[in-house]
């Protein structure tokens, strides 16, 4: 070998060289993989059939100016929580507690080891009017008859936010 040859080889092979050739091998080989698709594997899930219901008396516990009272109605409720909630929830709407123009909410249901969640979602009330003493008895009446159905905390949510204050008065 000429001496050229020798010093052209040794240049290649100097370790800045090598770390850059391995580092652009590195680079190289992870743009490569970016372009080829990922494999998506779909997996079939079944839900329960929330068609099935049962006919079931329910207390609905009805407060007002203080005074508290026990309402029990047959409701043809449905299996899953957050239906069987909602259902409940459109029982109290039909009651002189729940003030007009006041939608019965969205519920989710969440469970855990210890507790029952309920996260009741209302739509921006429209045309609602009701005093302090009104508001505060429907949203003890919400806890009381959801209690009643296992239910041990309570969120409330008007469209999605957490509020301030439930219709104007009352903190939730």
């Amino acid at each position: 070998m000429t001496d050229k040859t020798a010093q052209h080889r040794r240049r290649w092979l100097r370790p800045q060289v090598l770390v850059s050739l391995l580092f652009f091998l590195a680079s190289l080989g992870f743009f490569l993989s970016a372009l080829v698709p990922p494999q998506i594997e779909l997996t079939e899930v079944v839900l329960e059939n929330s068609e099935a219901r049962v006919l079931e008396q329910v207390s609905l516990v009805l407060v007002q100016a203080g005074e508290r009272r026990v309402s029990q109605q047959s409701l043809s409720l449905p299996t899953g929580d957050a239906e069987r909630v909602t259902i409940i929830l459109g029982a109290l709407a039909e009651t002189d507690v729940w003030p007009e123009g006041l939608s019965v909410p969205t519920a989710f249901v969440f469970r855990d080891a210890q507790r029952v969640t309920a996260v009741l979602n209302f739509p921006a009330p429209t045309n609602t009017e009701v005093s302090a003493t009104e508001e505060w008895d429907l949203l003890r009446s919400l806890r009381a008859t959801l209690r009643e159905q296992g239910v041990n905390e309570i969120r409330l949510l008007i469209e999605g936010q957490v509020p301030v204050t439930f219709l104007g008065h009352v903190k939730p």
